[in-house]
């Protein structure tokens, strides 16, 4: 999730919340049934597009820092479909290359601060 979060940053979770696109959740990834840390971007219903190194939610742009080169990509979610992407989209295993999307029981927890170091101690920000 570098530039958003960075190794050994120690953050603050909550397991009692609504999945908001946009927001960083601690995740079930289907394939490896590992933990990840990724950014929700695309919820039941939408379409997601990656192209031109951008990303596109039901045709608008996604709110995001990150850009880069990538393969064009395009995702229709169903029912109880979420898909998460890393901010790193240049190499970050994420819900692209997953077997699946993820239903909602594998969204675990939602990021909401960094507590450590001090320095960036804060609310986690879209």
């Amino acid at each position: 999730m570098v530039p958003t979060l960075k190794d050994n940053q120690l953050c603050i979770t909550s397991d009692v919340f609504v999945p908001q696109r946009g927001n960083i959740y601690v995740v079930l990834e289907p394939d490896d049934n590992i933990y990840a840390v990724k950014r929700l971007v695309g919820v039941p219903g939408d379409t997601v597009e990656l192209r031109d190194g951008y990303t596109y939610v039901n045709g608008e742009l996604f709110h995001e820092e990150v850009e880069g080169s990538w393969e064009e990509m395009r995702f229709t979610l169903g029912v109880n479909e979420y898909l998460f992407l890393g901010d790193n989209r240049k190499d970050s295993y994420d819900g692209r290359y997953w077997s699946r999307p993820l239903r909602r029981d594998e969204i675990l927890f939602e990021v909401c601060y960094k507590v450590f170091p001090f320095t960036d101690f804060g609310r986690l920000e879209e």
